[in-house]
């Protein structure tokens, strides 16, 4: 007849070696939805179960869930190139068109969308475009203006960049003071 406390003893080594298994598991599964490009529920598996680990076995889920966020962050890097490509290529195709089917804001978006990209003298050129039209609202003019002279200032033309906001200095005055 087996004594109570080996019994106990016993049990309680069978356990701990299940829980490690289980740990190891919540890392293996994460790693697999890892490779499977399923970021999100990689790192909420991994993070429920990091309880659970073994100190020795936190520092290779902590590089694991490192490898996650990682690979998360140049998934979502990726899908924003991919959406700007496509923005570019539609505001593009807008500016092109002229005439009553044609937008009168297609070139300050395009020229917006080509600085935030990094495009400094291609959206100049758009911005120009869109302040030399008759009838622009002075509100839009001073985004145009304030988008060509940083345009400017960001093409390394730092005296366009001045001579851009001496010319708009005007739109830029509030209409009222405060008191």
């Amino acid at each position: 007849m087996a004594r109570p406390g080996v019994t106990l003893v016993a049990a309680s080594i069978v356990l701990a070696a299940g829980a490690v298994s289980a740990a190891d598991d919540v890392v293996a599964r994460a790693m697999r939805l890892y490779e499977q490009h399923h970021y999100e529920e990689a790192a909420q598996t991994l993070q429920a179960g990091l309880p659970a680990l073994s100190p020795a076995g936190r520092a290779g889920a902590y590089l694991t869930l490192g490898m996650i966020y990682l690979g998360n962050a140049e998934l979502h890097r990726e899908l924003s190139e991919t959406a700007i490509t496509v923005q570019l290529d539609y505001l593009k195709k807008l500016a092109v068109v002229r005439g009553a089917e044609g937008s009168r804001f297609a070139n300050l978006y395009l020229g917006k969308a080509l600085l935030e990209s990094g495009e400094a003298r291609e959206a100049a050129k758009y911005l120009e475009r869109f302040s030399a039209q008759p009838g622009i609202p002075s509100r839009y003019r001073a985004i145009a203006g304030a988008s060509l002279g940083l345009s400017h200032f960001v093409g390394n033309n730092a005296q366009a960049a001045r001579a851009q906001r001496a010319a708009n200095r005007h739109l830029f005055v509030p209409s009222h003071r405060p008191r």
